[in-house]
């Protein structure tokens, strides 16, 4: 019985950090986005500064 409730609790464990992980993942991937569009205004304002 107790080997059947381990497995068990592992399962979940492993349930958890998987979403976790993927909500982090997604997170970062967010924030990766959020800065490409930052650099893209920069560089927009650069531009418009050397004309």
């Amino acid at each position: 019985m107790k080997v059947i409730v381990l497995i068990a609790a592992m399962l979940i464990l492993a349930m958890v950090l998987k979403a976790l992980d993927s909500l982090s993942s997604n997170h970062r991937t967010k924030i990766d986005l959020n800065n490409a569009k930052t650099v893209q205004e920069g560089l927009a304002h650069y531009r418009e500064l050397e004309d």
